[in-house]
């Protein structure tokens, strides 16, 4: 399984898309599995006389609810997902794109911010894992897990990512530190 990864920035902010690429097969077969949900789901709500059964209509509404919610969501992010990160200076927005549902922004204030890498598999010579990002910005300076991302990358990419990031936070050392970021030589 290897996520694509897509980087870009643009002076103040980097850009983080991670895309789901999940088994061809296990794609088919959690389609036919949500398929044979739904026919049953179907036949078993049609089956109901709500005008005999007045107390059921809140459980026809939500079990498709909670089906939609928990597997369909499920099928849709192996299907379509990807996770989007921007990284600033002073915050970390994360959303999640389904394909045809998409979460909204969430934004978190950051202080001092921390990235790491941890190694969830190893795949021949390739260390795959989560991106883990954290705040010191508390009064003990311990770091604070604020965001962890759900898709698996390379180490790779993951120091692509902390290098972007290091331009950012390199930048405004220059200028704390009236540092000239060229040479007139």
């Amino acid at each position: 399984m290897n996520n694509e990864v897509d980087i870009t920035s643009d002076g103040i902010n980097v850009y983080v898309s991670l895309r789901v690429v999940s088994n061809k097969i296990a794609n088919a077969f959690l389609i036919l599995v949500n398929c044979l949900v739904l026919v049953i789901l179907t036949l078993v709500l049609s089956k109901i006389n709500i005008k005999e059964e007045p107390k059921l209509i809140l459980p026809i509404i939500i079990v498709p609810c909670l089906f939609f919610y928990f597997v369909g969501r499920y099928c849709l992010w192996n299907l379509y997902g990807i996770e989007n990160i921007i990284i600033n200076k002073n915050s970390l927005s994360s959303s999640f794109d389904y394909g045809w549902y998409k979460t909204n922004l969430k934004t978190q204030k950051v202080g001092e911010l921390g990235v790491g890498f941890e190694v969830q598999r190893v795949e021949g010579e390739t260390k795959k894992g989560d991106l883990i990002i954290v705040d010191y910005a508390n009064e003990a300076r311990l770091p604070l897990r604020i965001y962890t991302t759900s898709v698996l990358i390379s180490e790779d990419k993951a120091e692509v990512i902390l290098e972007g990031i290091s331009k950012i936070f390199i930048s405004d050392l220059d200028e704390e530190y009236d540092f000239v970021p060229f040479s007139e030589n």
